[in-house]
C-alpha cells in the first residue's frame, strides 16, 4: 500500500507518538517565512521560542488561552533598543565633556546632533512585530502548525509539557496539498474571527 501512494506522488505522513512531539512542531517552526498556528494553549517556553524566530518570519497566531507570560513575550514591542540606550548616554557624556571643556556653545551643537542622532536610532532600530495573534472568545480545541516545510496536526499543545512530557501524538505532512488545505482552512478562521 505505501508503495503505491509514493508512486502516485502523495507524501506519507509522519507520525510521532508519546513525548517527543516536539522534534516534529519544532522542525515545522524553524522553516519557512511564515508560520501559521492554531493551538488552544501556548506557554512562555514556546512564547519565547516564536519571537526568536519573528525575526524571521511572520507568525500568525490563534489561540484561545495562551498564559499570561506568553501573553506578554508575544505581545511586547520594546521602544527602545540597548544600541539606543548606549547611544544615548555616550553623547550625553560627550556633550557634558564638552561643556565642562569649552563652554556652552559646542555643548549645545552637540546635544542637538545628539537629539537629532537619537531620534533617528530610535526610529532605525525599533523592531516591527511579526507576530500577530488573534484570541477568540470561544475555545479553540485545534492543534494545527503550518509553514512552508509541512503542517502538523495532532493532540499536542504548544506548551513545553504539551511536546516533552505528555503522551500525544501528532503527525507531519509535507503534501504540498496537504499544506495548501491547512493554508486555506487557517485564513478562512482567522478571517471569521
Amino acid at each position: 500500500m505505501q508503495n503505491n501512494i509514493m508512486q502516485l506522488g502523495a507524501a506519507v505522513p509522519e507520525r510521532s507518538y508519546g513525548s517527543e512531539a516536539y522534534k516534529v512542531i519544532n522542525r515545522i517552526i524553524k522553516h519557512g517565512r511564515e508560520l501559521l498556528l492554531i493551538s488552544p494553549y501556548i506557554d512562555e517556553y514556546y512564547a519565547a521560542i516564536l519571537k526568536r524566530e519573528s525575526r524571521k518570519k511572520h507568525i500568525f497566531i490563534i489561540s484561545s488561552s495562551p498564559t499570561k507570560e506568553a501573553r506578554n513575550i508575544l505581545l511586547s514591542r520594546p521602544l527602545f533598543s540597548r544600541v539606543y540606550a548606549l547611544l544615548s548616554a555616550l553623547f550625553a557624556a560627550v556633550a557634558a565633556l564638552s561643556y565642562w571643556l569649552f563652554g556652552m556653545e559646542l555643548a549645545g551643537f552637540l546635544l542637538l546632533f545628539a537629539a537629532v542622532a537619537c531620534a533617528f536610532s530610535a526610529v532605525k532600530l525599533r523592531p516591527h512585530s511579526r507576530i500577530h495573534i488573534k484570541i477568540p472568545k470561544r475555545f479553540v480545541h485545534i492543534k494545527m502548525y503550518t509553514s512552508e516545510a509541512g503542517v502538523v496536526t495532532g493532540s499536542a499543545n504548544l506548551t513545553y509539557s504539551g511536546t516533552h512530557r505528555n503522551i500525544e501524538q501528532v503527525e507531519l505532512s509535507t503534501s504540498a496539498y496537504e499544506i495548501e488545505k491547512s493554508k486555506r482552512y487557517f485564513w478562512k478562521l482567522w478571517d471569521s474571527l
